[in-house]
């Protein structure tokens, strides 16, 4: 205000002195219902209005609750009128609304109703309520721990700068036409968004894949300022926000160091760079948490597979097996056997993420990185490929270049003939050096440890023909 009376900006024809009122002379005031209701909730009756339903100068009703009718019409003294103005009262604090005539009969729970007189314009005290003068009153003298209430006592202590009913209404008149204007304009920015995915999911439906990596994307044009956006974006999208944290380093790490350690993804051909950085980050976090969320441990053994007839005869004849269940035994057994080897490199990465990840590490989960299934990005980075056996085939990392060296692991040596020709020699010692291990993290990084942790974790359900 330019002084204490005259506000800096008007409109035109108003000239008159603004004067400070107390709310409680220009309004009554009361609480929403406070009982519990859900026994009295209905398909169809009066609305109920929450906190979470009240907006700025509007309603956010799409998921709406109904009292009924005999409950409702108990307590139809806490029933809000045409132009009451309904504030939250838990929660974003402050905010406000005006019923209007489509509303009215509406019930608020646990809500702040103030019902202006004839001195007071609705439009006009919702746009204050809404005000930052008012939200940091309305801050400043909340209580509670983690969500924020606002007391009556406190709301009824508002003090407002008021002009003439007439300056209030062409006041509260623009500011609601402004509101209405930004909900439209909202829509139809909602209506946009929608097209825009309908068309990316057709795209993605008609048009033909490629394996790509996002950095053969960058190299078409996409440019690391838009990938940020694409991606921050994108991750708003991921519900299982446990994982923000992880995702976005594994991709600002190798956005700004070394973008050939992103994984291939199949995404469609475009020439519009953009689309396809969409479609590949949101393939690229769904792979991360899928495999988190899938452990290998918790699936089923398999107990069957296909029979070649001349392979069952010859391991009959070989064995000297008369017995049919003794040969369905032992072929029971070998598809026990290459159902859980088939498994065992995710088993040796979930055990490695569960007691590296506290130490700072984090796990390349769903193959995210190419050739990569650790790393720590701390002062110095350390990039971390694990196999279970010494036989077991290498990512190739020679495309990766990132200004730092893969430390390859196998937790697993080629037997010799004091070890037995049919027992591997453990590798562990080799992974504390790499890891550069504290002794807590080095006492757990054994093969004793490992096979503890697969024996408590391991599902006992098993995959059946019967299934």
């Amino acid at each position: 205000m330019s002084n204490d009376t005259q506000p800096e900006i008007r409109f035109p024809g108003f000239t008159e002195d603004w004067e400070q009122r107390k709310l409680t002379e220009l309004a009554t005031t009361y609480i929403g219902l406070v009982t519990t209701m859900t026994k009295n909730y209905t398909e169809y009756g009066t609305l109920l209005i929450r906190n979470s339903d009240i907006k700025e100068g509007k309603f956010d009703l799409n998921n709406p609750i109904y009292l009924k009718e005999d409950f409702a019409e108990q307590n139809k003294t806490r029933r809000m009128r045409n132009g009451d103005v309904v504030t939250v009262h838990t929660g974003d604090i402050g905010t406000s609304a005006v019923i209007t005539e489509d509303l009215e009969g509406t019930i608020g729970f646990a809500t702040i109703t103030t019902r202006p007189s004839k001195e007071l314009d609705s439009n006009f005290l919702s746009w204050y309520f809404n005000s930052n003068i008012h939200k940091k009153y309305a801050r400043r003298m909340s209580t509670g721990d983690g969500r924020s209430n606002y007391n009556m006592k406190d709301f009824n202590k508002n003090v407002i700068a008021m002009p003439a009913i007439s300056e209030q209404q062409k006041i509260g008149t623009f500011f609601k036409q402004l509101n209405d204007t930004i909900t439209l304009h909202q829509r139809e920015l909602d209506v946009l968004k929608e097209r825009i995915l309908f068309l990316i999911t057709s795209y993605v439906t008609y048009m033909p894949n490629k394996n790509r990596t996002f950095e053969s994307i960058l190299n078409e044009g996409l440019t690391t300022e838009q990938a940020s956006i694409i991606f921050d974006e994108v991750i708003d999208d991921v519900e299982d926000s446990k994982y923000h944290k992880n995702l976005k380093e594994l991709f600002y790490f190798a956005l700004n160091n070394g973008p050939s350690l992103f994984t291939c993804i199949s995404v469609p051909d475009s020439d519009n760079p953009l689309i396809m950085a969409k479609i590949y980050l949101t393939k690229w976090c769904n792979k991360y948490i899928r495999d988190r969320n899938n452990p290998a441990l918790k699936k089923p053994l398999k107990t069957f597979g296909e029979k070649d007839a001349a392979l069952t005869t010859r391991v009959a004849a070989n064995a000297n097996i008369d017995d049919q269940k003794v040969l369905n035994d032992y072929l029971r057994g070998h598809f026990l056997y290459m159902s859980a080897e088939n498994m065992n490199g995710s088993i040796l990465e979930e055990y490695l993420a569960e007691v590296l990840e506290p130490e700072g590490w984090i796990w390349c989960a769903g193959s995210v990185y190419r050739a990569v299934d650790f790393c720590y990005l701390g002062t110095s980075p350390i990039l971390l490929q694990v196999k279970n056996k010494y036989n077991t085939e290498s990512s190739s990392s020679s495309a990766i270049r990132v200004g730092t060296t893969i430390r390859k692991w196998n937790r697993l040596n080629k037997p010799t003939k004091i070890s037995g020709l049919d027992s591997p020699i453990p590798n562990w010692k080799v992974l504390i050096e790499m890891t550069e291990a504290s002794k807590e993290l080095a006492a757990k990084l054994t093969e004793n440890s490992y096979l503890a942790y697969i024996n408590e974790k391991s599902t006992r359900e098993l995959w059946t023909l019967d299934d």
